[in-house]
């Protein structure tokens, strides 16, 4: 068996104090190529508070010692009180990330479930602090903030994520995923219920966390967020995330909006007719392409104008912002115009996820 040359971590002190027994906590992690951070990884989790637990890490096709890692860590986390599942099959070709979750879901026994990928590290009261939260609402996802390592990168997204209320994790939710999955805690009935991750198909890889994410919401999930900063969170060039596609992610958010907003709708205005808006107009389904009114900009050289769509032949004037009929889909990021596009819409006294939402 190899060593992966780590000592073995320190039980932690656990406060029990003759407390009634607690709910298994099972963290859930995918490797693929890991054996860099792997042992970081498990070693925070070793070092979490909070006990009965135990972690399943599902080694996906692996060629580097990965799993070799993995068996060796195995009577380190026993040292620990934490019991770890290390699990993988030899075969050419990752299953992918929803299909490393799924496996190592099943094989864990926790009434809760915590998330973490391979290269991140999970803070010692994480547990405590997510499960409290948790215990009130079967139906939550909880999150928490997190800093960034190297320190700064993707700054702007990591300021953005960390600044959301919990109102505003709904409101956002059709921008991006407001909970990043490493931070994700939820009963193992929910996941259940939402039906685990989607596994990709073929060898493209697909946002399986997104879809987890607006499927839970559209099933009447709830989002929760701890306020502290519970995970060091990796940015990596080479990560699955960003190997996905711009279009795909911009598809799986547009597609969750139809079903659940734009069938809702008689008709809706674009605001923004620059790239962005252009891109969602383009991938909309035929139906809803006939529900646009308009586009509305603040650019005085396209005001006035028409955007014709050569599919459905349609020409869909342009207009300013101040003419805008809700309910209105706002296709330009926030945070990005010295606070001219956020003081352009609370002119028009519009309700945030009624009759205006967030779509970049």
């Amino acid at each position: 068996m190899a060593d992966s040359g780590e000592p073995a971590p320190k039980k932690p002190k656990v406060d029990r104090k003759d407390a009634p027994p607690r709910e298994l906590v099972s963290f859930i992690v995918p490797a693929h190529n890991a054996s860099s951070t792997i042992d970081e990884c498990l070693d925070s989790i070793c070092k979490i508070t909070y006990r009965p637990l135990e972690v399943a890490v599902y080694d996906d096709a692996s060629t580097d010692d990965t799993f070799d890692k993995l068996q060796a860590w195995v009577p380190k986390c026993a040292a620990a009180g934490v019991t770890l599942h290390a699990i993988g099959k030899k075969k050419d070709t990752p299953g992918g990330a929803g299909y490393a979750k799924n496996r190592a879901a099943e094989a864990c026994t926790g009434t809760y479930f915590a998330f973490l990928d391979s290269d991140d590290i999970t803070l010692p009261h994480r547990v405590n602090v997510q499960i409290a939260i948790a215990k009130q609402d079967p139906a939550v996802i909880v999150g928490a903030n997190f800093t960034r390592i190297p320190e700064g990168s993707t700054w702007h997204y990591t300021a953005w994520a960390n600044s959301l209320t919990d109102e505003q994790l709904v409101l956002q939710q059709y921008r991006e995923c407001t909970i990043i999955m490493p931070t994700w805690f939820m009963s193992r009935e929910r996941f259940t219920f939402v039906g685990g991750f989607d596994e990709a198909k073929t060898s493209a890889t697909i946002p399986e966390d997104l879809i987890f994410f607006l499927k839970h919401l559209e099933l009447g999930g709830t989002l929760k967020k701890a306020a502290d900063a519970l995970v060091i969170y990796r940015h990596s060039s080479g990560s699955v995330c960003s190997k996905l596609p711009r279009r795909v992610l911009l598809r799986t958010r547009l597609e969750s909006l139809e079903r659940r907003v734009l069938s809702t709708w008689p008709s809706f205005t674009i605001w923004g007719c620059g790239r962005d808006g252009k891109a969602v107009f383009n991938e909309l389904s035929i139906e809803s392409k006939r529900k646009v009114a308009a586009f509305c900009d603040v650019n005085e050289k396209k005001i006035g104008t028409k955007h014709h769509d050569q599919v459905t032949r349609l020409n869909i004037p342009i207009i300013h912002f101040s003419e805008a009929v809700p309910p209105i889909i706002c296709c330009v990021s926030m945070g990005r115009t010295d606070g001219e596009l956020e003081a352009n819409v609370r002119s028009l006294n519009l309700t945030e996820g009624v009759n205006f939402w967030h779509f970049i």
